[in-house]
C-alpha cells in the first residue's frame, strides 16, 4: 500500500466510525472545559463561603494524619464535645462534629497527590491549594455529573434529550457558580445523579425481565451511593428517601421488600460515621441538628455557635424550628428554587409533571424524583444559612425532565417555520446560559475583602505558635490561610474569659468588619455583642488578659489583632512600622 493510500485511509478513520466520534468527543470537552476555565477566570478570586474554607482546613488535617479534626471551633462544639469529654475542654485541634466526611476526604486525597505549595502568595495572587486542588476538583465532579445527565436521558428518553440537557446543564449559572464555591455541592449533586442513574438502569432492566442479578447489581449500588451523598451532606437523607419510593413505584413485585432492603443498605453504608459521631459527641449527627434553630429568633444571627451554653430544650427548640421554617420556605422558593436552571428549566420541569411519556418508566420516576426535592428544599429552609443553595444537588433532574417536556412540546406543535425544531432547543440553552454570561462579562468578581484577606491573616498565623489558639470572628479564615487553632468570638467577653481560663494557650483576638459592622445600636450598643464594643473603639477593659494589639491594614481602623505581649516588632507584614502598635486606652 502506498504513502498516499495509508494518508487516505488515515484521514477515512477520522471522519467515519469511531474516529469522528473521538474528534467530536474531544472538541466538546475542550469547549466545556473552556466554559468553566472562563466562568473560573472571571469570577473566582478565593473562597468566600465558611463552609468552603472550614471543609479545606479539615481536607489539610486528614492528609497530614491527624484525622478528622478540625482547627476551626465554636464555643457551641465545645458544649457539644463536652457531653463526652465531662468539664475539661478539649485540646484544639479537636474532633470536628458538623460536618459529613467525604467531601474533605476527597479534597484530602487531593492535596496528598498534587502537594500544592502552602504560602499564601502576595495579592491578588490565588492560594495555590485552591486554585490547584478545590476548584479543578469542583469542575470535574460537574463535569462528570453533566455526563452522567447524558447517560439517565438516553435511557429515559433518547440521546438527544440527553445531549441537550447536559449542555443546559453546562451553562447553568448554578451549577458554574457550585463548581468553583468549594463548598459540598459539585459532590452532592454527582453522587445524587449517579445513583439516580443505576437506580434507573435497575428499575429499566426489571422492566425489560432480565436475569436477576442484571437488575439487582445496579440496584444495591444506587443504594451504595445514596449512603455516600449522605456522607457528603446530611441533607442528602432526602435523596434515600427518594429513591427508595423509586423501588416502591418502579417494581409490581417485592417493592416494599426492595425499599426495605435499599435503605438497610444505605444504613450500612451510613453507620459507621454515626457511630463514630455518638462516641466523640453523644449525637448521631454531632452538631449538625443545631442548624435548625440556629438564625431563629431564639438564637439570632451565629448567637448559637457562640454561645458555650446553650438552651436546646424541645419546649424551646420547636416553635422556633417551626418559625424558621415557615419564614425561609418563602425566601427560598424565590431566592434558590425559581432561579434554578435560569429560571426557564424549572417551569418545564413543573410542567412535566402533567405531561405523558413515552416510557412509563419516566413517568413513575419522577415522582420520587419531586419528593426527594421537596424534601431537600424543606431542609434547605430548616437549616437555613449556607445550606441555601442544598436544592442545587436536584438540579440534574430538574434540567432533565425539563428538556424531556420542551421536546414533547414541540413535537406536538406544528411550526410555521420549518427550520423552528431545530433552533429552539439552542434557544433555550442560550435563555439559560444568559446568567452566566452577563455575570461573566457585565459583573466582574468583587475580591473577599472585607472580611478576607489572605495574606493578613497568614501573617496573624506566623505571629502564633503552633499550639497558641486564636480567638476570632473569622475562624474557619484563620484555620484555613492562618493554619492555626481558631476559636469562634464568644457571644460576651465573659464567656471569652471563661473559656480562656479553660482554654490554655488562648493568647490572641482578631477582630474584623464582620463584628465591626454589625448595626451599632441594634448590636454594639445595646445588643448581644455590646460587650465587644470597648475593643472595636481600642478601650482596653480593665480585666481583659490581651493588652497589646495592631490595626489592620495600617493607619485603618478595619481590623484589629491582640495579643498577650508585643510580637509583631520581630516579622512587621509589609507597610507596617516596627512602632505601630496600637495605644490602647483605658475602658471608663
Amino acid at each position: 500500500m502506498s504513502l498516499e493510500e495509508k494518508l487516505q485511509d488515515l484521514a477515512n478513520s477520522l471522519t467515519e466510525g469511531i474516529g469522528r466520534l473521538l474528534i467530536r468527543a474531544l472538541l466538546f470537552m475542550s469547549l466545556v472545559l473552556a466554559i468553566f476555565g472562563l466562568y473560573a477566570f472571571c469570577r473566582f478570586r478565593g473562597l468566600t463561603e465558611p463552609a468552603a474554607m472550614d471543609n479545606a482546613q479539615l481536607a489539610r488535617n486528614l492528609a497530614a494524619g491527624r484525622g478528622f479534626v478540625t482547627h476551626c471551633v465554636r464555643p457551641s462544639d465545645l458544649a457539644c464535645l463536652a457531653r463526652v469529654a465531662g468539664a475539661n475542654l478539649p485540646a484544639l485541634p479537636c474532633p470536628d462534629v458538623r460536618h459529613a466526611p467525604l467531601f474533605p476526604a476527597l479534597l484530602a486525597a487531593g492535596f496528598k497527590v498534587l502537594r500544592p505549595p502552602a504560602a499564601i502568595p502576595p495579592y491578588p495572587g490565588l492560594f495555590p491549594p485552591e486554585a490547584r486542588v478545590i476548584v479543578p476538583l469542583g469542575v470535574l465532579l460537574a463535569i462528570g455529573t453533566g455526563g452522567l445527565i447524558f447517560l439517565t436521558g438516553r435511557r429515559l428518553f433518547d440521546a438527544k434529550t440527553g445531549c441537550l440537557a447536559m449542555i443546559i446543564y453546562f451553562v447553568s449559572d448554578a451549577v458554574l457558580a457550585d463548581a468553583i464555591s468549594g463548598t459540598p455541592l459539585p459532590l452532592m449533586a454527582f453522587l445524587a445523579t449517579a445513583a439516580t442513574y443505576a437506580a434507573v438502569v435497575g428499575v429499566l432492566r426489571k422492566a425489560e425481565e432480565r436475569p436477576w442479578l442484571a437488575w439487582l447489581a445496579p440496584f444495591l449500588l444506587s443504594a451504595v451511593l445514596s449512603g455516600l451523598a449522605f456522607l457528603a451532606g446530611y441533607a442528602m437523607v432526602a435523596l434515600a428517601a427518594a429513591l427508595a419510593g423509586l423501588a416502591v413505584v418502579g417494581c409490581e413485585r417485592w417493592r416494599w421488600t426492595g425499599a426495605l432492603v435499599f435503605l438497610a443498605l444505605f444504613a450500612a453504608v451510613a453507620s459507621p460515621w454515626l457511630l463514630r459521631n455518638k462516641r466523640v459527641s453523644g449525637a448521631w449527627l454531632g452538631a449538625a441538628p443545631q442548624a435548625a434553630v440556629r438564625q431563629s429568633w431564639l438564637y439570632p444571627d451565629d448567637a448559637l455557635d457562640r454561645t458555650l451554653r446553650p438552651n436546646l430544650s424541645a419546649a424551646r427548640v420547636m416553635p422556633a424550628a417551626r418559625a424558621k421554617l415557615r419564614s425561609n420556605l418563602l425566601r427560598l422558593s424565590d431566592e434558590n428554587l425559581r432561579p434554578l436552571g435560569g429560571g426557564l428549566m424549572l417551569c418545564f420541569f413543573l410542567a412535566s409533571l402533567f405531561a405523558r411519556f413515552e416510557r412509563d418508566e419516566a413517568n413513575r420516576i419522577r415522582w420520587p424524583l419531586l419528593l426527594g426535592l421537596a424534601l431537600l428544599f424543606g431542609l434547605a429552609a430548616l437549616a437555613g444559612g449556607d445550606a441555601a443553595g442544598l436544592p442545587h444537588a436536584f438540579l440534574p433532574f430538574v434540567v432533565l425532565y425539563g428538556t424531556a417536556f420542551l421536546f414533547v412540546v414541540m413535537e406536538k406543535t406544528c411550526f410555521l417555520e420549518a427550520a423552528a425544531p431545530a433552533v429552539l432547543p439552542w434557544i433555550a440553552a442560550a435563555l439559560c446560559a444568559l446568567p452566566a454570561a452577563i455575570k461573566v462579562a457585565a459583573a466582574p468578581a468583587t475580591p473577599p475583602y472585607p472580611p478576607y484577606f489572605p495574606p493578613f491573616i497568614a501573617y496573624a498565623g506566623r505571629l502564633m505558635a503552633p499550639d497558641e489558639v486564636m480567638c476570632t470572628d473569622i475562624p474557619w479564615a484563620t484555620a484555613w490561610y492562618g493554619n492555626r487553632a481558631a476559636l469562634l468570638l464568644p457571644q460576651t467577653r465573659g464567656e471569652f474569659l471563661e473559656i480562656s481560663a479553660r482554654l490554655p494557650r488562648l493568647n490572641a483576638l482578631y477582630l474584623t468588619q464582620r463584628t465591626a459592622n454589625r448595626p451599632y445600636v441594634g448590636a454594639l450598643v445595646s445588643g448581644a455583642d455590646r460587650s465587644w464594643l470597648p475593643l472595636l473603639d481600642r478601650r482596653l477593659p480593665p480585666d481583659f488578659p490581651l493588652t497589646q494589639g495592631i490595626d489592620f491594614p495600617p493607619g485603618t481602623r478595619d481590623q484589629i489583632l491582640l495579643f498577650d505581649r508585643v510580637r509583631w516588632q520581630e516579622a512587621p507584614p509589609a507597610g507596617l512600622a516596627e512602632d505601630s502598635g496600637l495605644e490602647l486606652r483605658p475602658a471608663q
